[in-house]
């Protein structure tokens, strides 16, 4: 490590005179020979004659005094005035006895090593950048640093907030860091924090048992740069390695968080105004039972004692604004490890607390193990332009099961019914070579449904499970999506009020499209080309269902003339069936290339066209023909049809 720059802490002196010194607007005074004055053996007090020197220096406007090498021993409490730089030279430092102490108002400029031994204390108001060198870090992978690198943060507390710089090197830690109030912690590229012990975390923003309420805990944090390794395979237990909680301002950007156990690499609880960029998150170990299959990168999370034990308030406040942007998630490649399971999200809730104004945009997710963004009773999200590589699962919307811990209140009381997830966002992603968990899977309940989902202008190649599945939603769109190579391109049930239009499904193992139940559902102008089975299957009870200008190019693929091009099997009450168009390929035959069953009733049929040689239609709903419908100059309505014998037959409705 080269420790042989100098930094500068404190405040610029802008004008200053020492004795026998003129100091001009704007410079520094010059260094003052202090051989004469101070001893420097460590044995005398130098308290007294330094503290005279310093404020002979602020007496005079201020300026610089220089420490050379020896140790100094301060007996009593010394402080460095505003506008006066204390300057270290050499291997000079200072030792503090106990019940003394060394008040920074002004200015320290020191080489990387240890000058400070003792209580040292900046005064509020003074800006400063700080090494934890100064305490006696020495980032040698070997020494416990944990100590020098508190005694920065709690100085910078005291100050109200200042910059600590971690140069390059490896700092091993016995115990958990405490950031505080204003706090940047900046890091060399090079710059590594290890874990050195079974501790619960790296980072927390809080002192053990406090409380602090709603936004008001320590926030104006920042993190940047520098390795934060779990050196897991010394240390396997679980841990989080930065817990932030009831914050306001945190950044965290170009920070590697490497292999974490069981829990999270970054916990955002009870926080507002949170932006994380340009970070990676490598590595996961899972508890020995794989009990933590689920577990987020990025928790995004609510106070209780069981999520957030560390302090309080339990008060339910909600994580909000929160920007997550071009993160990569993955695999470290450490032995034992492997990718995370989820790269963003959640998996408890509290009743009535909804953590939202989300936005996860273009982040790279590789190889998530169970879904790589999973969000759990959010609101207000965005999750626009990520690329997904190899994940088990895409994105998820999930409901809490009810009567769970995760339908309590705040105060604990069980309220019953879980509470969904609305006004959500999933465009412009693209997903590619996703496992059977589906590329964007959203789950309600039939008393919660999600609502106001739009799925559009995804890319999704190479899925094992459904392109889209969306399970009990209201308000749902899922537009202008390609599904490229899936088992099932969409698949929607329990549906109110739902667009699915102008997509591309291609290469299905089974349904290009299934639509289970639901009212009030619109189905046009999608295209599916080559289905193993339908092209679009029908089931289950519906109402008012619109099915239009779809084009099925070549269904019944896995098997000839088993299939239908479009199938309504169950029972749907009124809507339409038009202007569709089915063709076969691949010399497989097509059974139908609309069937309508005959417990459908109250539908428009007209207009749906299949080549010569199959049945074109095979519509045995009663009540709704095949039929062009017309009105006369006076309104009347008339269906225009043709019988079995090919006789136009009109009637007027």
């Amino acid at each position: 490590m080269n420790h042989s720059r100098r930094a500068v802490l404190g405040v610029a002196v802008t004008a200053a005179a020492t004795a026998g010194y003129a100091v001009a607007a704007g410079q520094t005074a010059p260094a003052k020979n202090n051989k004469n004055k101070l001893v420097g053996d460590g044995v005398k007090d130098d308290a007294p004659t330094l503290s005279a020197m310093l404020q002979e220096l602020a007496a005079g406007g201020g300026g610089r005094l220089t420490l050379s090498s020896g140790e100094y021993r301060l007996a009593g409490d010394v402080t460095v005035p505003a506008r006066v730089e204390l300057e270290f030279d050499g291997s000079a430092h200072v030792t503090v006895d106990s019940g003394a102490t060394l008040t920074i108002e002004g200015r320290i400029a020191a080489p990387a090593h240890q000058i400070f031994h003792g209580s040292v204390t900046l005064a509020t108001g003074c800006a400063q950048v700080l090494w934890p060198q100064w305490w006696g870090a020495i980032g040698d992978g070997e020494a416990d640093d944990a100590g020098a690198i508190q005694s920065a943060l709690n100085a910078l507390r005291d100050a109200g907030g200042g910059e600590v710089e971690l140069l390059r090197g490896r700092y091993l830690i016995s115990t958990i860091l405490r950031i505080y109030q204003g706090t940047t912690f900046r890091s060399d590229s090079h710059a590594v924090i290890l874990r050195g012990a079974a501790t619960s975390g790296i980072f927390i923003n809080g002192d053990e048992g406090a409380t602090y309420p709603g936004y008001e805990g320590h926030g104006d944090i920042t993190f940047e740069g520098g390795t934060l390794d779990g050196n897991i395979q010394a240390f396997p237990d679980a841990y989080s390695a930065v817990s932030i909680g009831h914050a306001a301002n945190i950044v965290v950007r170009d920070v590697e968080f490497r292999d974490v156990s069981w829990a999270h690499a970054l916990e955002i609880n009870s926080s507002t105004h949170v932006l994380i960029e340009d970070c990676r998150f490598l590595g996961y170990l899972d508890a020995p039972d794989a009990s933590r299959f689920f577990s987020e990168a990025i928790q995004l999370d609510i106070p209780t004692s069981l999520s957030f034990p560390a302090f309080g308030a339990w008060d339910g406040t909600p994580t909000r604004d929160v920007t997550i942007r071009r993160n990569r998630f993955g695999a470290s490649g450490t032995p034992g490890t492997a990718a995370w399971p989820c790269g963003v999200g959640e998996h408890g809730a509290v009743h009535d607390v909804f953590t939202g104004e989300v936005r996860i945009e273009g982040n790279t997710f590789d190889g998530a193990t169970y879904y790589a963004v999973r969000t759990f009773q959010w609101r207000d999200i965005q999750i626009i332009g990520n690329l997904f590589t190899g994940c088990a699962g895409g994105v998820a919307l999930s409901t809490a099961t009810p009567n769970s811990l995760s339908t309590q209140d705040v105060n604990g009381v069980q309220q019953g019914d879980s509470q969904p997830n609305s006004r959500v966002m999933i465009a412009n992603n693209i997903f590619r070579d996703t496992g059977g968990s589906g590329a964007v899977a959203a789950y309600g309940r039939d008393h919660a449904l999600n609502d106001g989902l739009q799925v559009v202008d995804n890319l999704i190649e190479n899925c094992g499970g459904s392109g889209v599945r969306v399970s009990f939603a209201h308000a749902l769109a899922v537009r202008g999506n390609t599904i490229r190579n899936s088992r099932r391109g969409i698949h929607v049930d329990g549906l109110d009020d739902a667009v699915i239009s102008g997509n591309l499904i291609t290469d299905t193992v089974v349904n290009g499209l299934e639509i289970v139940g639901g009212t009030a559902i619109v189905v046009t102008h999608n295209t599916v080309h080559r289905a193993g089975f339908y092209g679009a299957l029908f089931t289950e009870t519906g109402s008012r269902t619109w099915v239009s200008d779809n084009v099925i190019m070549g269904p019944s693929l896995s098997e000839s003339g088993r299939y239908d091009g479009i199938f309504l099997s169950g029972t749907i009450s009124g809507g339409e069936v038009a202007r569709n168009h089915v063709i076969p390929l691949d010399d497989a035959a097509v059974r139908h290339g609309v069937q309508i069953g005959a417990a459908n009733s109250a539908l428009m049929v007209g207009g749906n066209l299949s080549p010569a040689g199959s049945s074109s239609l095979h519509n045995l709903a009663a009540d709704s023909p095949d039929a062009l419908r017309l009105v006369s100059a006076n309104g009347t309505r008339y269906t225009l049809a043709i019988d079995d014998a090919g006789e136009l037959v009109v009637n007027a409705e």
